[in-house]
């Protein structure tokens, strides 16, 4: 049961979740012409996105294919038929389709089309992330660490709340009995996950 539960786990956080496919035309004089693909994703377990964006010439065949911003290839070639290009995010195998006859564009990773992956918003994908590092950290007896809500909206989850209200009080310092027990309440009770409003 425990090896069952172990590997149940770790299913979980190599599973991919689609967040976006973005298709649009931006050929200069014929906008039908050129193709900007957009395929952004995230993988359970990390809170990171990942985005991978095709711009792709139908009439010259131009391709520049970038991960993350950082282009990973780039060719002017007409490819006949259909192209494919794989590449590697964080372990995982993924393989950029283009059918030469269509021109449909489809991203595999780990040989599962795009357009059958299951969905999910950033934010969902941040708080599933987060709420299996508290498992983690319960489990093994490790502390778990707070963060506002604003910082977990902006991609930041993980910042020391601690240290931001140690700068508080220190501008409050001096200021007598109230002004310590005024900054003590106006922290509020933990909402679920750790995440303080």
């Amino acid at each position: 049961l425990v090896r069952r539960r172990s590997q149940d786990a770790m299913s979980w956080q190599h599973t991919a979740r689609a967040l976006a496919l973005e298709i649009t035309e931006v050929g200069r004089t014929i906008r039908a012409s050129k193709k900007r693909v957009k395929f952004s994703f995230v993988f359970d377990g990390d809170e990171g996105e990942h985005i991978v964006i095709l711009t792709h010439s139908v009439i010259s065949g131009k391709k520049v294919i970038s991960l993350d911003g950082v282009v990973v290839y780039k060719s002017e070639e007409k490819v006949l038929g259909e192209f494919s290009f794989p590449f590697q995010c964080e372990k995982h195998l993924c393989n950029l389709i283009i059918d030469g006859q269509e021109y449909e564009y489809d991203l595999q990773i780990d040989s599962k089309p795009f357009r059958r992956l299951p969905r999910t918003s950033i934010l969902d994908a941040r708080a599933r992330a987060r709420a299996a590092k508290e498992e983690h950290a319960m489990r093994s007896g490790s502390p778990v660490e707070e963060t506002t809500y604003s910082d977990f909206v902006k991609g930041k989850a993980g910042a020391s709340p601690a240290k931001r209200r140690g700068s508080k009080a220190g501008a409050k310092k001096g200021r007598g009995r109230r002004a310590s027990s005024d900054h003590s309440d106006s922290s509020g009770p933990p909402i679920s996950g750790g995440i303080r409003p």
